[in-house]
């Protein structure tokens, strides 16, 4: 089970996550996305790796929580695409961004850049930390942001 709080921010807040991380070292990712009856299945390319991951539909909760199954794989990302096609999945959305990690008390913070020029902070790990982390980043008082990116970049709202 997957839980975290997804956040926009602005420049304001990515300064004040810069002082408290320090310097953020950024990676491309390329995601591609096929959406599912119950959740949806995402191929990364990051830093030469191929991640599969599935993602469930989100439970209700103050908090991002929902399913997650992730895995490494040994092949390009163009080899998924043709076995998930084969499979019968179709329709994908594909975007890239920029991500920078870095981990505070027991969570794994991640800062994305969106190629739509939007910001997010996500905070992942248990409820307490993650709690705890955004009142240290500032972030205690900010909405929680419900949708995926790929519904934001869809401009869904939030179902």
């Amino acid at each position: 089970m997957e839980t975290e709080a997804k956040i926009r921010i602005g420049d304001k807040e990515l300064n004040r996550i810069i002082t408290v991380a320090g310097n953020l070292n950024f990676s491309k990712q390329e995601n591609i996305i096929y959406e599912l009856s119950n959740g949806f299945v995402r191929i990364r390319d990051e830093n030469n790796k191929t991640i599969i991951t599935f993602k469930g539909k989100r439970k209700k909760s103050k908090l991002n929580l929902r399913e997650e199954t992730e895995f490494l794989v040994d092949t390009e990302k163009n080899n998924v695409k043709k076995l998930f096609s084969f499979l019968g999945l179709k329709d994908s959305f594909e975007y890239g961004k920029l991500r920078a990690n870095f981990e505070l008390n027991d969570c794994v913070v991640s800062v994305d850049l969106l190629p739509n020029n939007e910001k997010y902070v996500e905070v992942e790990g248990n409820r307490k930390n993650i709690l705890k982390n955004l009142e240290i980043l500032g972030l205690k008082n900010k909405e929680i942001e419900k949708r995926s990116y790929l519904e934001i970049l869809k401009n869904e709202k939030t179902k």
